[in-house]
């Protein structure tokens, strides 16, 4: 089944499935906060215009997890976009059971596909489940 981007579909009560349709790139960052998204976007712009040592062909996508609230929006964008990706950053304002799902899926995908998943919690107090569930050396993580 496929769903375009402006089209939902009411599939259980827990809200509909939305399609992100994001082609593939090899940094993911989300986070429910704009605000974040904006500034992460920001700071790649910045890096790109002032040539600093990232990759040329460094295509990132950004997601706000509150638009991945059902689980087949989720299981379409991990197969569609993350799946594709080198590293995946998630800040997760709640933790991991702010978006569970979400979080149980990419754990499994990173562990399948040998992905870099960084999980960070939403504020400066240190998440022990998230560094465990992070892919990348705790020191890294920190």
């Amino acid at each position: 089944m496929h769903l375009l981007a402006s089209q939902s579909a009411s599939l259980q009560q827990e809200g509909e499935a939305i399609n992100l349709d994001q082609s593939p790139g090899n940094i993911i960052f989300a986070s429910a906060a704009d605000s974040e998204l904006c500034a992460f976007a920001g700071a790649l712009d910045r890096a790109l215009d002032h040539g600093q040592d990232i990759r040329g062909n460094t295509q990132a996508r950004l997601a706000n997890i509150m638009r991945l609230s059902h689980n087949m929006s989720v299981d379409l964008w991990l197969e569609q976009t993350v799946c594709h990706a080198e590293i995946v950053i998630i800040r997760l304002l709640g933790g991991a059971a702010y978006w569970q799902y979400g979080v149980d899926e990419l754990c499994t995908l990173a562990a399948r596909v040998g992905l870099k998943l960084v999980l960070l919690p939403g504020d400066a107090n240190p998440d022990p489940d998230l560094l465990a569930r992070s892919t990348i050396e705790p020191k890294h993580w920190h």
